[in-house]
């Protein structure tokens, strides 16, 4: 299963939008399935991941989030733009909201 996006597309884009980013978001077939795992309560919500990331990098611009399938669980990556203009990656596991790994992006 390949690279899909949360059915909000709009619903990202505002957020972004109000949280001073640019998104860029990728979209498939496979939308319906992330918008049915989100309202069934078998993932966590963005907001919940997003107030992570802003923790971790204050000021931060949102630059791409995905929601994909990796080995076997879904995962959210978050990629986000920092102060000094460095891209940091957060991967999530998106059942839990656990984060699995953050790094820069080099």
């Amino acid at each position: 299963m390949g690279r899909f996006s949360i059915s909000f597309l709009l619903f990202f884009s505002v957020l972004a939008l109000l949280l001073g980013g640019t998104p860029v978001l990728q979209a498939d077939d496979d939308h319906e399935r992330a918008r049915e795992l989100l309202l069934s309560g078998d993932v966590v919500s963005v907001e919940s991941l997003l107030q992570k990331v802003w923790q971790s990098v204050p000021g931060g611009r949102l630059l791409e989030l995905e929601f994909e399938k990796k080995k076997g669980r879904y995962v959210y990556e978050v990629e986000v733009l920092d102060a000094s203009g460095s891209v940091w990656e957060f991967y999530f596991d998106a059942r839990s909201g656990e984060l699995i790994k953050k790094e820069m992006d080099h």
